[in-house]
């Protein structure tokens, strides 16, 4: 297995690199605190918020981007709110610091899964090419288990 270069310099939190091209990765809250985050770049230490996920991956340095999507999904700005909660993660290319560079961004769109009262609907008109996985991708974030599934009925 290949370990991009900024899992050497700061392994403790969830990063781009920690992502498969096109994984989602749906998350669940644990607890939303201030940590204080070793800062490769400064070589300083810094106050940061957090959010740590009860089933896995590491905890994410949360930005304002992130917490803005978590508050629209939950339906709340209160972190308190926020715990239990299913959040998808995915990488998304954005403008940073006069560069574009992969990021871990909040997907604010709803998450697909087979108890979804859309699933059949939607796994009916990907059987009859009434619809592309790319349309259902524009409506929902699927995982790669469920885009398989669906790629089945082809």
């Amino acid at each position: 297995m290949k370990h991009h270069w900024k899992q050497l310099k700061n392994p403790d939190y969830l990063g781009a690199w920690d992502f498969q091209e096109g994984e989602v990765k749906i998350t669940i809250v644990k607890d939303v605190k201030q940590d204080e985050v070793y800062d490769p770049k400064s070589r300083t230490k810094e106050d940061c918020t957090t959010v740590s996920f009860s089933n896995g991956p590491k905890p994410l340095i949360l930005n304002t981007t992130n917490a803005k999507a978590i508050s629209k999904i939950v339906g709340s700005p209160y972190v308190e709110d926020w715990i239990g909660k299913s959040i998808p993660l995915q990488v998304e290319l954005v403008k940073a610091f006069n560069e574009i560079v992969p990021a871990v961004r909040v997907s604010t769109l709803p998450i697909l899964t087979v108890t979804n009262e859309k699933y059949k609907d939607i796994a009916a008109a990907i059987k009859a090419k009434k619809a592309t996985i790319e349309q259902v991708k524009n409506r929902f974030v699927i995982t790669k288990e469920i885009e398989d599934g669906l790629l089945k009925l082809v």
